[in-house]
């Protein structure tokens, strides 16, 4: 009965190629790498990195697996007239205009309309399409694109030819 629990060394086989790998050198080519060894964060990191520099260089309108895009093309067309009918709630109209650098800034002010309760009598009148295309994507219908009045040289050529 004590046989059982004593403590052998495992018998060893001779290897049958004598120039084959060690066996604590061959044990470590045969573990599968995972994420969080080194190599494998090590690798994450490269992908991070190489994603990080060139992705911002090809010309994807707002990210590789962006879906949203098709859908707020049809707000390019939505008019001043339609948005103000969609929006005034009670004969009530909130306007404001807003550019991208300034979202952040509307953002906050929304959240203080929206604790009024007076946020679905907002339009945003978009001066580019970045700032259209985000409004209506968070708040379909509540965003009109206003497209910036040129220069009166600009104007002045275009009228001229």
């Amino acid at each position: 009965m004590s046989s059982v629990f004593l403590h052998q060394r495992p018998i060893q086989t001779t290897l049958s190629n004598p120039s084959s790998l060690s066996p604590r050198f061959s044990n470590f080519t045969q573990r599968p790498i995972t994420i969080f060894s080194r190599t494998g964060l090590l690798v994450l990191l490269s992908l991070m990195v190489i994603l990080g520099v060139f992705l911002p260089w090809s010309e994807l309108p707002e990210g590789l697996f962006s879906s949203t895009r098709p859908a707020l093309t049809k707000w390019r067309s939505y008019t001043l007239a339609q948005a103000a009918s969609f929006v005034a709630k009670n004969g009530t109209l909130i306007v404001c205009a807003v550019s991208e650098p300034y979202l952040p800034f509307l953002n906050n002010w929304l959240i203080g309309i929206a604790r009024q309760r007076h946020h679905e009598k907002v339009l945003v009148i978009a001066e580019d399409y970045t700032t259209l295309y985000r409004v209506n994507e968070k708040w379909p219908g509540h965003a009109v694109l206003i497209p910036p009045v040129v220069d009166t040289q600009t104007a002045h050529k275009f009228g001229s030819q």
